[in-house]
Order: C-alpha cells, then structure tokens, then sequence
C-alpha cells in the first residue's frame, strides 16, 4: 500500500486533540455555516433507524442523530478519538481502521452508512467502498460527504491524484498536515461503481453569503444482479501474523461465532420464514477458504435462491343458481413463475383466464306433437 495512506493514519494519531477541540468549540466555520447541518438533513432524509458511521472521529454526528432517535455505531482508526465519542455518548463507538472493516472484521449492518469528510486514501478508500454494500440492510444507503471537486481542485490539473493537506480554517494547534486523495466527481462515480454502488442522489450545499458549493453529498445504494442476494460477504481472518485492535478482534469474534453455527466445516445453513399457507425453503452454503489447503482467506459471494412451496389452490366452482346453469368452465393458460426475487407468498403468478359460463335458456321442454294432419296440409305444400 502507499506509503501516504500509513501517513494519514500517523497525522490523525497526532492531531487527535486538536481536531476534538476544534469541532468541539466551533472553531470550523464551514462547517458551522453549512456541511454539519448538510450531512444531518441527508442522512435523516434516509429515515433510518440505524447508522454506521465511518471515520466518526469525535463524535458529533452520532450525538446529533441520537438525539433523533437513531441507533448509531461510530467507526474508527484513532483510539484518542474513540475514547473522546465514548466519553461523550449518543452511540457505540469501536476503534477499527478501514482495512480491518474491508477485511470483514466489522459484523454488524445498518439502514444508513455515512462518510462525512473521512475518505482520505487511495486505495484504502477503494477497499472500504467494496464492503459498504454487505453493510447495509435491504434499501439501505451509502451517504458520503466531501470537499467539492471543482471547487477543491484550485489551480491544479482537474485529475484523481494525490494532494498535499493544510489545517488552515480548523485552528490552533495542529501539527503536520496529512496528504489525501483528491477525486473528480468522475473519480467518485467511478469508485462507487467498482464497489457495486450506484449513485441515486446527489447534494451540493452552499455557502449562504456566496452561493458557491461548500461540499459534495453523494447518496449511493448497492447493485443486486438478476437474482436477489441474500447471503452477505464473508471474509477470513486477518492472515496470520496481522496485528488488529482490540475491538475489531471482538467484533470479528462476534462475526466468527454467528458463521461458525453450522453443520459441518464450510457450510452454512441458511433459514428463511416460511410464507403464509406454506413453507419456504433455501438451499445455500458459504465456503470459508480457510478450511482447505491451499487457499486463502478471500471473499466468496455466494447467492441463494429461495423458491416457496406452496399448496396446489383448490379448483373453482362456478355459480349454479339453477339446474339449467352447467357451471363456469376456463379455457387453458400458461403459469408462469414470478420474476426472480426473494421468495415471497406470491411466488407463482396466476394465470389470467377468462371464464365461460354458458346458459342453455334456447332449449326448451318439447311440445305435444299434433297426431292429425289438417285439411290445410293437403291442400297446400307442408311448410308453404
């Protein structure tokens, strides 16, 4: 990896007091004037009722979202900052750093993910956008707030590449400024889309004195293939010999208990709530590499196809109102499945008929047949 990534990590392990204070006392005014209220309005717009935020620092977006009633998990790499959101409250809060989320150390799932100001890196921005998607519950999203690309840019090349940093506008206090990663709006689309997210709003919040775009806000939900995907990713343990912290080793514990509920090495059942009238049944198995020799602990994506078994519907009897009405009969048609989803209780579509009931009022009780031919008929040609 880049050496500059380790960089951000050392700048931020130093500056954690600054920065604490800073936000804690106002010191920013940009975010005062308009980027704390923007990234608060735009994950509420989601209605969540849990948030995973990552690189949460000090705290301040969880406590604002408590407030709301959220259920928030703060995230992240700098223990001092850990420390400082946990001593203040309004949420949980885990020292974990990106690669040990990318890694899958992380097992837990929310309504929103959010970002605000905290993707920096490179490449280690391009691992943790790759594990948002098994993050986030069904309908969830990534919110993702960051310095205005154009904006940003200044007199530079408009083009991804590494920038030099500057504390200017935060206060007094800090240290060495950490390089970052600067993106073009193209650059954040594309990183998304290699992610398997896609964009499906976007926020520019402005500075109120100058209308000009103080930040990015891009809202982005995860890609589903042809057949819906139920199974989450699954990722090994760190290979041997890599150091994590202490709460992503009892996360990752966590996460290793609830996969290790199996009936034999590499294979994970799967339960999925049976539908009304009948059962519904998943067939499934997630293979941990690190049972066979040879492979390593890589991510296996693996989709389950639920189909509802339900029971054959009775036939339908037509009316009979009398004895001359011989019922309702149907010509044939086709049934079809229902496009490929989640199994569901209406899992067959019926097919759609058009019912015949026929009435036979045209036949009648039969008349007395007259025995005499009359005078008329042998005068005249019968029928004339």
């Amino acid at each position: 990896m880049d050496q500059r990534e380790h960089t951000i990590l050392e700048t931020w392990h130093a500056n954690a007091a600054p920065w604490t204070r800073a936000v804690r006392e106002h010191a920013i005014a940009s975010r005062q004037q308009v980027t704390d209220r923007a990234i608060l309005d735009a994950v509420l717009a989601r209605r969540p009722r849990s948030v995973i935020d990552l690189g949460c620092g000090e705290g301040w977006l969880a406590r604002a979202l408590a407030v709301q009633g959220v259920d928030v998990l703060g995230i992240d790499a700098v223990p001092a900052l850990v420390d400082a959101a946990r001593t203040a409250g309004g949420g949980r809060f885990l020292a974990m750093d990106y690669a040990e989320v990318a890694g899958g150390a992380l097992c837990e799932r929310a309504d929103v993910v959010t970002c605000n100001f905290s993707l920096l890196g490179g490449e280690s921005v391009d691992a943790l956008l790759r594990a948002v998607p098994s993050l986030l519950r069904p309908g969830g999203a990534l919110v993702v707030q960051t310095l205005h690309p154009p904006t940003a840019c200044g007199d530079a090349p408009y083009v991804d590449g590494w920038r030099e940093g500057s504390w200017a506008g935060c206060g007094d206090g800090f240290g060495q400024a950490a390089p970052w990663y600067f993106r073009t709006l193209a650059g954040w689309l594309d990183a998304l889309a290699r992610a398997g997210l896609y964009e499906v709003g976007r926020v520019e919040p402005m500075y109120p004195s100058t209308g000009k775009p103080a930040s990015l806000i891009l809202v982005a939900e995860a890609r589903h293939g042809s057949l819906r995907e139920v199974a989450r990713n699954h990722r090994g343990p760190p290979p041997v010999g890599q150091a994590v912290s202490g709460d992503a080793e009892a996360a990752s514990a966590r996460c290793q208990d609830a996969a290790t509920r199996q009936q034999g090495p590499g294979i994970a059942p799967v339960a999925h709530a049976a539908g009304q009238g009948g059962q519904s049944r998943c067939f499934a198995q997630v293979v941990f590499p690190r049972h066979f020799p040879g492979t390593e602990p890589q991510r296996v994506r693996v989709g389950h196809l639920c189909v509802d078994q339900r029971p054959a519907p009775r036939p339908q009897q037509g009316r009979q109102g009398h004895q001359r009405e011989l019922g309702a009969t149907a010509f044939g048609a086709e049934h079809r499945f229902a496009a490929e989803q989640l199994a569901d209780r209406h899992a067959v579509d019926a097919a759609h008929q058009v019912r015949a009931v026929p009435h036979f009022h045209a036949v009648r009780v039969a008349q007395p047949v007259q025995r005499d031919v009359g005078l008329d008929h042998l005068r005249h040609q019968p029928g004339a």
